[in-house]
């Protein structure tokens, strides 16, 4: 540990990590004891070194007690520091998409659906970001947003959706009459393609109308 004096009642030491980084700190000169007082940060390179103990000084001149007897002296100002410094000094400790989801709910919650379960607004929401099988949509939930679902819990609340059918229809309607101004008495609105690929027919599979240009199936 290497102490730098300093004047009043701080001092700015710095610690040898069990990383091998140099912690800067500044503390509080009590007697023999030395109260933790503020973490600067912790240093890898002597070129951080030197802007942490720069940071060090600087927080130490605006919480020491005693005054500075040149109080009126000018000090130079302090050079911004480049990007390169910036990512220097930068840790990445993660990455999040929240700001989708967030953004997203805030939507649904605009267009009036604010009062559904939030399981079939975040399976909704999957849909946009990135479609897929219900079961993969909640591992993608959890991966993505850190949001957790149990399988049982979409196996109870996916038959109770029906429930919800007239709030959802009235919303979207709704939604379209007042944000986008349209006029309409009739919606007609795409269902999933179900069709059977087979050499055998079964009573309750006969060829009919198909959108996706597969007549005989």
């Amino acid at each position: 540990m290497v102490s730098f004096a300093m004047r009043g009642d701080l001092t700015i030491r710095t610690v040898k990590t069990a990383s091998g980084a140099t912690a800067v700190q500044v503390v509080q000169n009590k007697g023999k004891q030395r109260p933790f007082l503020k973490h600067i940060g912790s240093a890898h390179t002597e070129h951080d070194l030197e802007l942490l103990m720069a940071e060090a000084r600087e927080y130490a001149e605006a919480h020491c007690r005693q005054p500075d007897l040149f109080a009126e002296t000018p000090t130079p100002p302090k050079a911004p520091l480049s990007v390169q410094d910036v990512f220097a000094r930068s840790k990445l400790i993660g990455v999040t998409h929240q700001f989708a989801r967030r953004a997203l709910l805030a939507c649904a919650r605009k267009c009036g659906l604010g009062e559904l379960p939030e399981l079939y607004l975040d399976l909704a929401l999957m849909r946009i970001i990135e479609p897929a099988s219900k079961l993969m949509t909640l591992e993608l939930l959890e991966t993505h947003f850190n949001v957790k679902y149990a399988r049982r819990t979409l196996h109870r609340m996916l038959p109770k959706l029906l429930e919800h059918q007239a709030t959802i229809e009235t919303a979207a309607i709704q939604t379209a009459r007042d944000a986008m101004q349209e006029t309409f008495s009739l919606v007609l609105y795409d269902v999933t393609t179900l069709y059977f690929e087979s050499f055998k027919e079964y009573d309750f599979q006969k060829p009919g109308f198909s959108k996706d240009n597969k007549p005989m199936q």
